[in-house]
C-alpha cells in the first residue's frame, strides 16, 4: 500500500520557488546571529517543515527568501541588458 505524499508547507513552497543553489537558510541564520539570536540550521529546517512555529525564525526565512528572489531578478535583468547591448 503506497503512502500518500505529504502536502508541502508554505515555507517549503516558498523555498521551492528560489534558484536551485539558494542560500536563504544560511542568510537567515546569519541575520539572526547578527541580532544576537543563535540558531542552528536544524532549527530552521524544523520551521520549514512546519514542526516549529517560531515567528522570529519564520520572518527571517521569509526575509532571506525575498532577498534571494530580488537578487535573482536583478541578475536576470542585468544579464538581459548586457545581452541587448
Amino acid at each position: 500500500m503506497a503512502k500518500e505524499p505529504k502536502e508541502r508547507t508554505v515555507l517549503q513552497r516558498v523555498l521551492d520557488t528560489l534558484p536551485r543553489n539558494h542560500t536563504a537558510l544560511r542568510d537567515a541564520q546569519t541575520t539572526l546571529a547578527g541580532k544576537g539570536t543563535e540558531v542552528t540550521r536544524g532549527a530552521l529546517y524544523e520551521v520549514v517543515k512546519g514542526r516549529s512555529k517560531n515567528p522570529e525564525l519564520i520572518e527571517a526565512i521569509l526575509d532571506a527568501a525575498e532577498a534571494s528572489k530580488a537578487r535573482a531578478a536583478a541578475l536576470a535583468a542585468r544579464a538581459e541588458k548586457l545581452a541587448e547591448a
